[in-house]
This record gives structure tokens, sequence and C-alpha cells, in this order.
């Protein structure tokens, strides 16, 4: 409470402390300048009502009183009221100021969103176009590694065919040669025989 009411008057104070000082001064002066100008009561004035002979009446009367008190009312109110409207032109020219930078710091984010997402688009597409390239590399791998399984295939069947070809041909060969051997066997048995046999006369 007394914290609450303690930043009242100082906000009062500094609102008002150069206004208040300045109608005091102006006051003050008029009063100068009053008490130094105004002409000596005499008897007869006194007389006629145009001053007052008492003793107060020769420092403060109703019209220095009222001359005093408006011009200080005046100016204090002026310059016031100069002041708030100073302080409310600040004001607006700092919010406008602050809106302005806050619209500017605004656009800027939304420009840096927009690159970020047209960056992550990029990215995106650079990405699926990778996994699709990707994908047709491992394709034509796989298509390579299929073909080249077929012709190990084929090259083993067609290895396994010459051997056994080979083996046949061997096994031929080998029947082919025992039927020469055996006929030579037989030719040298009957040559022998003939050769033990004597001829008849």
């Amino acid at each position: 409470m007394w914290d609450s009411a303690r930043q009242r008057v100082g906000d009062f104070a500094a609102d008002w402390a150069i206004p208040i000082c300045m109608a005091l001064a102006t006051g003050v002066a008029v009063w100068l300048v009053w008490h130094f100008t105004k002409p000596e009561c005499t008897a007869t004035a006194a007389a006629n009502g145009l001053c007052n002979p008492g003793v107060i009446a020769r420092y403060i009367t109703v019209e220095i009183l009222l001359q005093f008190g408006g011009a200080a009312l005046a100016v204090g109110a002026l310059k016031g009221g100069y002041d708030r409207y100073m302080m409310r032109r600040m004001i607006n020219e700092e919010r406008e100021a602050r809106q302005a930078t806050e619209q500017h710091l605004a656009e800027q984010i939304a420009e840096q969103r927009k690159r970020v997402d047209e960056t992550i688009q990029q990215a995106n597409e650079a990405r699926q176009q990778a996994e699709q390239q990707l994908a047709a590399e491992r394709k034509r791998v796989d298509e390579n590694i299929r073909q080249a399984n077929e012709a190990r295939d084929s090259a083993l069947q067609m290895v396994a065919e010459l051997v056994n070809e080979f083996r046949e041909e061997r096994r031929e060969n080998a029947a082919v040669q025992q039927a020469l051997l055996d006929t030579i066997a037989r030719l040298n048995e009957q040559r022998n025989g003939q050769r033990e046999d004597p001829p008849e006369n």
C-alpha cells in the first residue's frame, strides 16, 4: 500500500514538478512587478477606494492574488499540457516505432520461415531423388547379379556337359582301345597258333 502511494507521489512529482515550479516562478514574477510598480496608497486614494491602507494590503491584494493565481495556473496548465502532449507524442512515436520494428521482425521471421520451408522442401525432393536413384541402382545391380548368376549357371552347366561328353568320349575311347587290344590279342593268338602247327605235305 505504501509502496503504491509512494509510486503515485513519485509519478505525480515527475510529471508536475516542472509545471508547478514554473507556475510559482511566474506568480512570483507577477507579484514582484505588481509590488514595485503599484502606486503609493495615499489617504485620498484610500478615500476614493483605489487602495487599502492596511499592512497586508501593501504586500497582497485581491487583484494581485487573482493575477498571481491566474498567471500561475495558466503557466502550469500550459506547461503541464505541453508536457503531457509531448509525452503522448513520444509514447505514440515509440509505440509506432515498436510496432514497425515488430512488423519488420515478423516479416523477417516469415521470410526466414519461408526460406527454411523451401530448404526443407528442396531437401525432401533431393532425398526422394536420391532414394529413386538408389532404388534404380539397386534394381540395376540386382539385374546384373541375376544375369551374372544365370551366366554362371549356364557356364557351370556347359562345363558339366563338356565334362560328361569328355567322360563319354573317354569311355568310348577306352572301349575302342579295349576292342583293338582284344582284336590284336586274338590276331596274335591266331598267328602263334599257325606257327606251332606244322605244315602238311
